[in-house]
């Protein structure tokens, strides 16, 4: 699984996670933080541990779509994840 390093002020990580679990508090972050802008690199763990790949897409969109209706006018952008050469 990824790791991520979140230890900086005004950074939310959550390494090792999956697009469900992000989704099931995606709301209430935006509502406690109220963000202007997020960067959001989700779906690297789901590939990783083969989770539900077919619904990845919709699950993504729906992350998107509840931090969106939870912080409307926020702007995002979506990491791409890069093809991993190792094992």
């Amino acid at each position: 699984m990824l790791e991520c390093d979140a230890s900086r002020p005004g950074r939310e990580g959550h390494g090792g996670w999956v697009i469900d679990q992000l989704t099931a508090i995606a709301a209430d972050r935006m509502r406690t933080y109220q963000p202007d802008v997020v960067l959001l690199h989700a779906g690297a763990n789901d590939v990783l541990g083969n989770v539900n790949l077919a619904t990845a897409p919709a699950r993504l969109e729906n992350l998107i779509r509840t931090m969106l209706t939870a912080r409307p006018g926020m702007a995002g952008r979506r990491g791409r994840s890069s093809r991993s050469t190792s094992p």
